[in-house]
């Protein structure tokens, strides 16, 4: 199985705004961050189990939910910042 970061897509629309970023990596894991309707969503997935949910809106955001559970659930994996 192939590792690392394998794949990573930027679409822009017809004025050059971004509208979606597809990252590949690891053996079969896939992000995607995506607008539609309006809405900020992020889908994440390993092969075919995975979630999809809103990243913008009112607060808290289907995301942030997500990652609340997450936290909850997994202490030793929790991250206050992007950087490492």
């Amino acid at each position: 199985m192939p590792e690392g970061i394998r794949d990573v897509e930027v679409q822009s629309g017809d004025e050059g705004q971004l509208q979606e970023i597809s990252v590949t990596f690891g053996p079969h894991h896939a992000l995607r961050i995506y607008e539609e309707d309006d809405e900020v969503r992020f889908r994440l997935v390993a092969t075919h189990h995975g979630f999809d949910a809103t990243a913008s809106g009112d607060l808290p955001t289907e995301l942030e939910d997500v990652i609340n559970l997450v936290r909850k659930e997994r202490e030793d994996l929790i991250v206050d910042r992007i950087e490492s």
